[in-house]
């Protein structure tokens, strides 16, 4: 078998110019047409204009230039207004197979610099036109394994949310008509802090140390960058018990949040308190705010102000149940939360399977 390493601008037609390109402060939430930008989702948004589809709604390969996000579009699409790369073969080959081997590559970042400059210095693997199909087909096996189980965790999400809500209603807008109070309440705020960039040994430790961007699921131990014990007792870096409750204050991470699963520290982007358990659940009060979130956004940021902070945190109020009931949710929620980990157990394996076959298919092993 005959397997060619070709440049990569032999192989990909840069086809992004010519088109009409929709900024997104016009995407509509629903329409005729997908607009497919650069950003994470597969959708940006949609548009009801024909005139803006791209390449007569081809199938494509669109790379995010900013993001790095490759993805595949085998459906009439429009494109978003930056960082919108559309690409399409040149020579006779398997879109699907090209769009893995593009998922392949460790691209370095470059921040929200662009990233194309990097792709084009690609040298592609090209096999036979059935080799590529055979490939695409095994991957695109293994890839359906993952989608089942983001799939299966997405539903779990939906499923705590409605225990949430059919337990005690709507957090925005207490449908329930239960009592309120306010976060203070519930216990101590404080804010974290950033040790000294140029003091370089504190950032030296083991102690996980977070930024409001982090704050992504329920629970959290592990962090992009860690500190030391100095950094805890020599800056304005605070130690954030395990078990407390973590929100962000600033600007598109305002009311993201997260519980500590270990003795950790944040940067002062984020606030946090040890709930009080003879007060409240840490798991109710984290489910209050995740489910009211824009309500209470908008609630306290008003017109202009894009940061929250302290005492703003401190004045939110949430509907206040009696603790028997949080202690019943708390139950079902642990349950849940359990059937979670087995899956995000189950997808970090399937995602190295992935990744492994990803390396032996584009170095000829793939038997």
């Amino acid at each position: 078998m005959t397997v060619h390493r070709l440049p990569f601008e032999s192989v990909f037609s840069d086809e992004s110019g010519g088109n009409v390109k929709t900024p997104q402060g016009e995407y509509l939430p629903q329409g005729a047409f997908p607009i497919v930008d650069q950003g994470r989702s597969l959708i940006g948004g949609y548009t009801d204009e024909r005139e803006r589809l791209c390449g007569q709604g081809r199938p494509a390969i669109v790379f995010g230039d900013h993001t790095r996000c490759i993805k595949y579009i085998d459906f009439p699409f429009c494109m978003g207004a930056d960082g919108v790369k559309v690409l399409r073969p040149r020579i006779d080959a398997d879109l699907k197979y090209l769009y893995y081997f593009l998922g392949s590559l460790d691209l370095p970042s470059a921040g929200y610099d662009r990233h194309f400059k990097y792709l084009k210095r690609v040298e592609v693997v090209v096999p036979p036109r059935p080799e590529q199909r055979r490939i695409a087909a095994i991957l695109d096996q293994a890839d359906a394994l993952k989608a089942k189980r983001r799939e299966a965790l997405a539903q779990l999400d939906s499923l705590t949310q409605s225990i949430f809500i059919e337990m005690f209603g709507d957090p925005a807008t207490n449908s329930r008509d239960l009592p309120l109070s306010p976060l203070a309440e519930f216990g101590t705020w404080r804010s974290g802090g950033t040790p000294p960039r140029d003091q370089g040994h504190y950032f030296e430790g083991d102690i996980p140390w977070f930024s409001s961007g982090e704050l992504e699921s329920m629970y959290v131990n592990r962090s992009a960058e860690h500190i030391s014990e100095e950094a805890i007792r020599k800056t304005s870096v605070k130690l954030v018990p395990s078990g407390s409750l973590m929100l962000g204050m600033y600007d598109t991470a305002a009311l993201k949040a997260s519980i500590a699963a270990i003795d950790c520290a944040c940067n002062q982007a984020i606030a946090f308190a040890l709930v009080d358990s003879d007060r409240a659940e840490v798991s109710y009060v984290y489910y209050a705010i995740v489910i009211g979130r824009e309500h209470f956004r908008r609630l306290q940021r008003g017109v202009r102000q894009k940061n929250l902070n302290l005492s703003m945190i401190r004045e939110i109020q949430i509907p206040w149940p009696p603790l028997a009931q949080q202690q019943t949710f708390a139950t079902r929620i642990q349950a849940v939360e359990a059937l979670k980990a087995t899956h995000h157990a189950a997808l970090t394996d399937l995602d190295a399977l992935f990744a492994a076959l990803q390396h032996r298919a584009f170095a000829g092993q793939l038997s």
